[in-house]
């Protein structure tokens, strides 16, 4: 039986194989394989300066290109050798922000196990200066360039109505601080259908949803009540007569 090939993708290239004929051989293409893991440790670099950086990248191209040569130089063409690469992975640390910015944060986050010291050491950070601010005043102090990073809740009422940049928690250094219902067993066996009720508010929360409403309450001085209810009727949970 003759099979029409109409696109050749790839091949594995044997020496004694003349060129632009098609060869097909029984067995495993190797015979052994054998992997190893390279770990570097270098530091990144604002795209700004990046002659600070030292880029790990590099150095692993330098380093495959050295074990290639070695290949070359050892093994005998007759004989099959691939030095191949499975996946780079950059690594989990990196520092993108410039050392020459000032960290503000209130007092305590400067002492809490989950503040700024564990932060910098997970996220490869360095800062030319830290501030001590008040809760209430971080928004003022970024805005009138006092500060250059702070951390935030997502769901600060400010954020609502503000240019910043929210970074990624992509080590997931903080835990997820998702809202939720919680209703007791023989509740719910008595008036069954809270479930329903209840489930149509299931995931319609956004965190900038969450910003806003915070913001009409703390800046605004609209009621939580009025706020809610103005929630539900613009997503069309409850009319205006509710």
């Amino acid at each position: 039986m003759k099979l029409k090939i109409d696109t050749c993708m790839a091949t594995h290239v044997k020496w004694d194989v003349p060129t632009g004929t098609i060869s097909a051989e029984p067995g495993a293409v190797f015979s052994g394989a054998y992997g190893f893991i390279i770990k570097l440790h270098g530091q990144a670099g604002h795209g700004s300066r990046p002659d600070l950086a030292h880029s790990v990248l590099d150095c692993f191209n330098n380093i495959y290109n050295h074990i290639n040569m070695i290949r070359m130089k050892y093994v005998a063409p007759t004989d099959i050798l691939t030095c191949s690469v499975g996946f780079v992975n950059c690594g989990t640390v990196r520092n993108i922000i410039p050392d020459e910015l000032t960290f503000g944060a209130e007092y305590d986050f400067y002492e809490r196990e989950d503040g700024y010291s564990p932060l910098c050491e997970t996220y490869g950070l360095t800062f030319a200066n830290t501030v001590d601010l008040d809760i209430g005043l971080k928004y003022q102090a970024i805005a009138q360039d006092e500060i250059d990073v702070m951390p935030i809740f997502t769901t600060d009422g400010q954020v609502s109505v503000s240019d910043l940049v929210i970074l990624n928690d992509d080590l997931h250094f903080y835990p997820s601080y998702q809202c939720g219902n919680v209703v007791r067993s023989k509740i719910l066996e008595r008036y069954p259908q809270l479930r329903d009720v209840l489930g149509m508010v299931e995931g319609i929360l956004s965190d900038r949803d969450m910003a806003h409403l915070n913001y009409l309450v703390e800046s605004e001085n609209v009621e939580p009540r009025d706020a809610a209810r103005q929630y539900l009727q613009e997503n069309g949970l409850i009319t205006e007569e509710e």
